[in-house]
């Protein structure tokens, strides 16, 4: 403590500030991937799959019997929302513009319960009734990409024709929504009743039915639950529904460790440059200890220990400064990417190893400077050769 007490304190508040900004780039890199794999895991449950998705056995198959199974599964406890959903492909058209898309035949106030789309209806307005004709459509759908910018293709309140199964239709546009995932942008939803009464072989059957939990985790439990109500078919949670979703974690993982380990090399030469600068001008100062009679691992010791409260207070200050301002920040104003907005997402083992791993690394980066001072001769440290 006498070493830091005799250090001027504006270069020990610097030395302090660079270990906080090393210990900040750390944490930063990670929460920014955790945040952006938090963002598409939360995206697909909330537009696409649920928590659970129940599938028909062979590809391509319906479900028959679906009211009765919505029933049994909304009994089971630990659901909150279940929603049957016909999915089909289709062509719509207005005036020159003609598109491929999905359309997705829903009971709208059973899919308000499951998925957010009722929530991000920018244009237009959501179902109020859940026969009440017409096409919700994707942001993807409603636009069109041309050089120069976007040209409107569809508005609110206008009408398209769609095509089913050679079968066609024309509905007024409700509205338009925008999740900000390209997948589920690119759809379009209808009331179940317009495909039925186009096609009334689908009357209470689906092709697929999501189920959302109240809390995400725990969808094995769920799942063993929903099987011994007898129910047919194939339960899939969001995890194993999710390829796209595991390539992008596999890929952001080797990305995250490939960027720590620089962030760490960078700490570690940090730490390392403000000691062995620290070292040589106190080397008079060495030089007469170790004439004095004080050992050269007391001596060692004491660096290394400066060294630890340097990086203690350093890891501290970058904690306050991370949760105090630039965690809020991203909170306000989060990063905008094609998946959605992502915040920073902080998994605390991983905050603590890290906050672990640069006193480590302070120790490490500490030692190395004292041990190559204290390897030269005493005349030589007195002396400054």
């Amino acid at each position: 403590m006498r070493h830091l007490k005799r250090t001027n304190k504006w270069t020990l508040a610097f030395i302090i500030f660079l270990m906080s900004v090393a210990f900040i780039n750390l944490v930063f890199i990670n929460s920014l991937f955790q945040g952006v794999i938090e963002t598409d895991h939360r995206q697909l449950i909330s537009t696409t799959t649920g928590n659970i998705m129940l599938s028909p056995r062979e590809e391509g198959a319906l479900f028959g019997g679906v009211e009765d199974a919505v029933a049994k599964i909304s009994r089971v406890e630990g659901i909150t929302g279940v929603s049957d959903q016909i999915v089909l492909p289709a062509v719509i058209e207005r005036e020159e513009s003609r598109k491929n898309i999905e359309v997705w035949a829903v009971n709208p106030s059973r899919e308000k319960r499951v998925t957010v789309i009722h929530e991000k209806v920018i244009s237009g307005y959501y179902f109020r009734r859940d026969n009440e004709p017409g096409i919700l459509i994707g942001k993807r759908i409603a636009y069109d990409e041309k050089p120069g910018g976007r040209s409107l293709i569809v508005k609110e309140s206008k009408s398209v024709a769609l095509q089913i199964a050679g079968e066609s239709i024309e509905l007024p546009v409700l509205g338009v929504f925008e999740t900000l995932s390209d997948y589920a942008d690119s759809r379009a939803y209808l009331p179940r009743s317009v495909i039925e009464d186009m096609f009334p072989e689908y009357r209470d059957k689906a092709t697929r039915i999501i189920i959302k939990a109240a809390k995400r985790g725990g969808e094995e439990e769920l799942v063993k639950k929903l099987k011994n109500t007898g129910l047919p078919g194939k339960f899939v949670t969001w995890q194993e529904a999710s390829e796209r979703s595991e390539s992008l974690t596999e890929s952001f993982v080797t990305i995250n460790a490939l960027l720590t380990s620089v962030g760490f090399m960078i700490a570690a030469v940090t730490i390392f440059i403000i000691m062995y600068v620290d070292i040589t001008h106190k080397r008079l100062e060495i030089g007469i200890l170790r004439a004095l009679g004080i050992k050269s691992h007391i001596i060692a010791t004491t660096f290394v220990l400066q060294t630890i409260v340097y990086s203690l207070f350093g890891v501290m200050v970058g904690a306050g400064l991370f949760f105090g301002i630039i965690m809020p920040y991203f909170r306000w104003k989060p990063f905008i990417i094609p998946i959605g907005d992502v915040k920073l997402a902080v998994v605390p083992a991983d905050f603590i190893s890290r906050a672990v791993a640069v006193v480590l690394v302070a120790i490490a980066s500490g030692l190395i400077p004292a041990i190559i001072s204290l390897r030269k001769r005493i005349l030589d440290e007195i002396l400054g050769r």
